[in-house]
């Protein structure tokens, strides 16, 4: 597949996409949960354990078309998080950014990120289990 390099490298921005974390949480130093409890300590963790696992299968991604259907849930349940989030604070975002520019930016941009690599994973996953198709049905032919 043409592709091939082109989708390795985004697997890799996916897991880095996750690691910016660190930079908006300061490290752990800046508690995020006071905005979201769904950016605590052990949020953050998992939120890099997603990312791991996105760059663990960046060379391999096309033999595991149901794994990337699950990144591409796991990314509809922030985007969606992210969504409900950003309709009840909408009204503390301008407040938030006089506050602290950069969680004003991370909660204002966070879910977009989400929604992107979600449909990307869910594309892959389509595209992968059509590729197994027909390399099946060439097989029976």
């Amino acid at each position: 597949m043409a592709f091939d390099k082109v989708f390795s490298k985004i697997y890799i921005l996916a897991g880095l996409y996750n690691f910016s974390i660190l930079i908006f949480c300061n490290f752990f130093r800046k508690n995020l949960s006071e905005l979201d409890e769904i950016f605590d300590f052990n949020g953050i963790i998992s939120i890099l354990l997603w990312g791991l696992a996105y760059m663990s299968i960046y060379n391999k991604y096309s033999d595991l078309p149901l794994l990337n259907m699950v990144f591409f849930i796991e990314k509809l349940y922030y985007f969606i998080h992210w969504l409900i989030w950003f309709v009840d604070h909408i009204h503390y975002l301008k407040p938030l950014y006089l506050k602290d520019k950069m969680n004003g930016i991370f909660f204002t941009v966070y879910g977009i990120g989400d929604l992107l690599f979600g449909i990307f994973f869910f594309i892959v996953s389509l595209l992968s289990i059509l590729k197994r198709n027909k390399q099946l049905i060439k097989k029976t032919d």
